[in-house]
């Protein structure tokens, strides 16, 4: 009779779970199109909303465009926010979501076109404070705290938002990965679940031949990507801290599954073959998310640490990666197809110029190319790389620092990237946005050379007048995004948010000219400071931005058409 008993309760409990599962996905199914449900936009990285018909630069003036609104949130906000479109939530009616996340370990709400609520608002723990002998004692944000920092991710085919957020557990420090329910907040069932895992290796600090995920050291800081499925996360490292130490991570957990142990990735989880014992290779990119291609394969930038994948070995410091996918699993092959490692890596290395400074960007298919799957990025050295993704190009400089690369095509010169680049396909052709410190907004040309066998070229065509990044304080460059609609003539538009005098600006996508300020008006002035590494949002005839406040607060600013 017991046995009865416990069988029918575990009936009803499987029963009652897929319910709710049927209803996440009933209501999910109603989001709308046009919503920006990961990081840049998409899971190129494209930083390109195609679907803008609202504004253009007939309707982007100081007589047509300016400040709507602002709200205020409970901490500095990192991470970028999302916009989901058309959410049904039941009596309260159906609206679409601007969606923010804090460094207080907070999640909000807030409805995107009239900026009530918080409609719902999600606390997630207790955030990390930055100083003290629980804390992080680190200036990689400039906060008093630490929560959620990587920009979350929506599955619009299941209405979940999965975010990760760092908590303080007593003397302890822990990741956990949420799934909340768009149109609630609420966990959903199973979730949140604590991330931990571990890898073979014997880097140093390794035990038993396992290499561990250590959270008190390393930080979520790219954007997640949802694909095929899964959740994909990234780490790097607070600050260096523990140099030996900390390493790159990826963690792979199943969408549907919470039960389900992740997949794990390590950069650098084998001895050094040299003099330098450090481990390293953080994935950190000022924020950008990991890419992805149409066939599931996984590309990012690693910062400084031990390298060896030219020897066949499993570490990849200072490196463009490919992770394969199928079946979940994150599979690295150490051959030239799947990375590639400036010849210099070990200058870069000894003077800590990482390439990982910069997010890297998977180019839509260019068909007339005769090398026509493509990757972008760029790093502290100031190189944009053009890359052939069906051959990265491995690595030639273990004989010789000064060895010719095997990339498409070096553009020296950009100024230091702290950040990634944007896409645009106009009505003249396919375009690159891209700026560095001490530099300006550059527009590039996506064509091919006949001299090199018909391969994708990038040709520089204009520059704006503004340099951005001139000082310490208006360090770094901002991450541009790009609206229009689709490829018709005169509707582009180049956004970003300037550190230098914390303006949000608009340039024209087809010559670089400045379209608007929000310095241009009193009553459109941000009114606080931009972000480190922040990016806006364009979609539906507005424009959102985080902000924040001389101290551990922020708040939501949006523009649009009065």
């Amino acid at each position: 009779m017991r046995r009865t008993a416990i069988f029918f309760g575990l009936l009803l409990t499987l029963l009652t779970l897929s319910l709710f599962r049927s209803h996440v996905r009933l209501d999910a199914a109603q989001l709308g199109a046009g919503g920006i449900y990961t990081y840049h936009g998409d899971n190129m990285r494209t930083g390109w909303n195609s679907h803008e018909t609202l504004l253009s630069p007939a309707t982007v003036n100081t007589t047509q465009f300016g400040k709507l609104w602002s709200r205020p949130v409970d901490g500095q906000m990192y991470a970028q926010p999302l916009y989901a479109s058309g959410v049904d939530m039941g009596a309260a009616g159906t609206h679409n979501l601007l969606i923010v996340a804090t460094e207080h370990d907070s999640v909000y709400a807030f409805d995107a076109d009239t900026g009530d609520g918080p409609l719902w608002q999600a606390s997630l723990g207790a955030s990390v404070p930055n100083s003290g002998s629980n804390g992080v004692g680190c200036a990689d944000i400039e906060g008093p705290e630490y929560g959620i920092t990587g920009t979350p991710a929506i599955d619009p085919g299941t209405g979940t938002l999965y975010v990760v957020a760092k908590t303080r557990e007593g003397t302890q420090q822990q990741y956990r990965l949420h799934a909340l329910d768009v149109g609630t907040g609420q966990d959903q069932s199973g979730w949140p679940v604590l991330i931990r895992g571990s890898v073979p290796g014997n880097a140093v600090g390794s035990v038993g031949g396992q290499v561990t995920f250590d959270p008190k050291i390393q930080h979520q800081r790219p954007g997640l990507l949802v694909m095929n499925g899964r959740v994909y996360i990234a780490f790097g490292a607070h600050c260096d801290h523990d140099i030996q130490h900390y390493h790159g991570w990826i963690f792979s957990y199943s969408a549907s599954d919470p039960t389900e142990l992740p997949q794990v990735f390590n950069t650098t989880p084998e001895k050094s073959p040299g003099p330098f014992a450090e481990a390293d290779g953080g994935i950190w990119q000022s924020g950008f998310g990991l890419a992805a291609d149409d066939i599931g394969n996984i590309y990012f930038e690693t910062g400084n640490g031990l390298f060896n994948a030219d020897l066949n070995g499993r570490n990849v410091g200072d490196s463009f990666v490919r992770l394969r996918t199928a079946n979940g699993t994150l599979t690295f092959n150490p051959n030239p197809e799947d990375f590639f490692t400036p010849s210099n890596e070990r200058d870069l290395d000894k003077i800590d110029a990482d390439l990982g400074s910069g997010g890297a960007m998977v180019i839509p298919d260019q068909p007339d190319s005769a090398t026509p799957r493509l990757l972008v990025g760029c790093g502290k050295d100031g190189i944009l790389r053009l890359l052939n993704r069906d051959f990265l190009g491995g690595h030639t400089g273990r004989q010789n620092s000064k060895a010719p690369d095997n990339a498409l095509q070096d553009l020296p010169g950009i100024g230091g990237t702290w950040c990634g680049p944007a896409y645009w396909e106009g009505p003249g052709g396919h375009y690159l946005f891209y700026t560095g410190v001490g530099s300006r907004l550059r527009r590039f040309r996506l064509g091919t050379r006949a001299d090199r066998g018909g391969q994708s070229w990038l040709s520089q065509t204009s520059m704006s007048s503004t340099i951005f990044a001139t000082s310490p304080a208006g360090f770094p460059s901002p991450t541009p995004v790009v609206s229009s609609n689709g490829q018709a003539a005169g509707t582009g538009i180049v956004w970003l948010l300037r550190r230098d005098d914390s303006t949000l600006r608009a340039y024209s996508a087809e010559d670089l000219s400045l379209l608007w300020s929000s310095s241009q008006a009193p009553a459109d002035a941000l009114g606080g400071k931009v972000v480190k590494f922040s990016v806006p949002v364009v979609a539906n005839g507005k424009v959102y931005a985080g902000m924040k406040t001389d101290g551990s607060h922020g708040f939501l600013v949006c523009y649009g058409l009065r």
